[in-house]
Parts: C-alpha cells; structure tokens; sequence
C-alpha cells in the first residue's frame, strides 16, 4: 500500500476504502412528470479488510455472500405471485452465497461524540462478505444512503469522529438511542482525514439530488 494511504488512527480493520456507487441496473424516469428525466440512485460505498480472526458478530459465519441482482427477471414473467413463491422457496432453502453474514440492521454509521457516545448517522447494508480473500483478511463491503452527514449538519466540524459499528446479533437497543462505544461488538475508528473525504462524498451525492429537481422543474436542459 502507498505510504501516503496509511494512517495509524485507522483502527479496527486493516483498510477501508469508501466510493459513491451509482446504480447501473435500474434507472428511474419522469422525474417532475418529465420523461426525459432520469436519474440512477446512488450509495455510499465502504469496502473494508478485517482480519479473520477478529470476531465479528454473524448471523451466519460463512465464507462468501454476494447476493445476485436481477432486475430483468421482471421482464421474463410480471407476475408477481410466481415471483413471490420462488422467492419463499429460495428463503426456506437458500442458495450458496445468498444466505446473509449480517442482519440487515446490524451495522451502522456513526458519529463519536467528545463524551465517547454515538449517534447513528445511517444503516450500511452488508453487500458482499468474502473469507480470507488475502492471507487471514477478509473482505465485507456496505452501502449507505446519501446525505446523512449533509442533513446532520456537522461536515464543517475540525475534528469529524466517525466510526463504523457492529451491533449485537440480537441487539435491543433502539438505533435512534445514544449509545456507548461499550455496547458494539466490534468498532472501526476512521481516521479525521477520511472521515472528511467521506463528508465531501456525500455532500457532492446531494448536489446531484438538487441539480435533478432543476431539471425536473424545467429549470435546467438536459
């Protein structure tokens, strides 16, 4: 790795690595009632290096999950209760790499407070999980919506203190609660200056949101 991407206050993952992923399989049109006006959604994405033998709370502790997107299958039947029964059948029976690592909540975006409590900024929804994909590493990818460090209104701050979290399999908590650092399982300290590059990240995925109600609203041509 590049010296200059390597920062001692990283803590608790061996890497990370954060991106705005812009869906490419389905695309949304007729923003405004303008049909000419699409827009793709987009996520926050944090890819991140976990040693093996950290013990990170599962549901499943499998190798692999990297669940298929498939938006065409609604081009090959429209109905929707075949669909649904295929759907109850793969539950009862999963395929491999299908079958969740983490429950769907489980992980969150969070800002540290000087006091060392949290706010959740946002869920992050496991998207892959592979086992040992370098030597005792393992690979998990995470999506978040956009805008959650825009709307809480603290980019500006000097120091942004935030943390990626895992909570509990079955974590009572309620997500909106102030918690302690004491109540995860396993925390990722991201460093200030990453913090900020993912603050500056989701910001620019805002303006794209305003840009598209201008087109919507015939204010600006495609």
């Amino acid at each position: 790795m590049p010296e200059a991407f390597i920062d001692p206050d990283l803590k608790g993952a061996e890497a990370v690595a954060v991106k705005i992923r812009e869906e490419q399989d389905e695309e949304i049109c007729g923003w405004g009632d303008r049909v000419e006006v699409c827009n793709k959604a987009r996520s926050l994405r944090f890819e991140i290096y976990i040693k093996g033998e950290v013990k990170l709370p599962k549901e499943n502790d499998l190798p692999y999950y990297m669940p298929a997107i498939l938006p065409s299958v609604f081009l090959i039947s429209n109905n929707m209760f075949d669909q649904e029964k295929v759907r109850k059948k793969n539950q009862q029976n999963p395929k491999p790499g299908v079958k969740p690592i983490f429950k769907a909540s489980q992980v969150g975006l969070y800002l540290l407070s000087e006091d060392k409590t949290t706010i959740q900024l946002s869920e992050i929804y496991n998207e892959s999980f592979f086992k040992d994909i370098f030597y005792g590493i393992d690979f998990m990818s995470f999506d978040s919506i956009t805008g959650v460090v825009k709307k809480s209104k603290i980019s500006d701050q000097t120091n942004l203190g935030l943390v990626i979290a895992f909570r509990p399999v079955n974590d009572k908590i309620p997500y909106a609660q102030q918690r302690k650092l004491g109540d995860f399982e396993h925390v990722v300290y991201l460093p200030n200056q990453f913090a900020r590059k993912v603050s500056e990240l989701d910001s620019h995925a805002g303006d794209d949101i305003q840009e598209l109600a201008k087109r919507a609203l015939g204010l600006r041509k495609n």
